[in-house]
């Protein structure tokens, strides 16, 4: 019988803190329709979604059933990492496999990020980016230089941040929002 995947990784912030009680929150995608979703070889349905919490060191553990133990296959899981004031980023997909899976050094089932569609309009930015060592995951933070208007009044939402991703030197810049 198939054993669940433990992934694990390590939030991290600008100042190279952590998040304590952040969440990374787990969603499988591409289910396709029909059949329902079953871990290979069993009658056991797999949960659609997993939401890990951040420790007061910023790691997170999460037990999930890996893409390769889901039935139908292509299966994908997006992403979403959450801090303790509710800014978030993401989803960003991984194909999740194995027995363990690390999201500090497992790279993104895509190389683009996700699209965000601001309301009313852009906002120009500053960004200024940690320096964020292989392996590991971190916060930039922003600011706003110019925010457009849309035509009914409203201000777009404002990047906040940036999850830096870098893996095996590949680095990932992802905005999230204060909407």
């Amino acid at each position: 019988m198939p054993s669940p995947c433990t992934v694990s990784g390590n939030l991290r912030q600008l100042s190279n803190g952590v998040i304590a009680n952040g969440q990374v929150i787990f969603e499988l995608s591409n289910i396709g329709t029909g059949n329902p979703l079953i871990v290979s070889g069993t009658g056991i349905f797999p949960a659609l979604k997993y939401i890990a919490q951040s420790a007061s060191d910023g790691s997170f553990t999460q037990a999930i059933w890996g893409n390769d133990n889901i039935s139908p296959s292509n299966t994908i899981y997006n992403v979403t990492f959450r801090d303790n004031s509710g800014n978030e980023v993401g989803p960003i997909q991984y194909s999740i496999t194995g027995a363990t899976a690390n999201l500090n050094s497992l790279a993104a089932a895509g190389s683009t990020t996700p699209p965000i569609l601001l309301p009313g309009g852009a906002v120009v930015l500053s960004v200024v980016a940690p320096t964020v060592a292989a392996g590991q995951i971190g916060l930039g933070s922003t600011t706003a230089t110019s925010a457009s208007t849309g035509a009914n009044g409203d201000v777009p939402a404002q990047v906040v941040g940036y999850l830096i991703i870098n893996v095996a030197g590949t680095v990932m810049k992802v905005p999230y929002y204060n909407t």
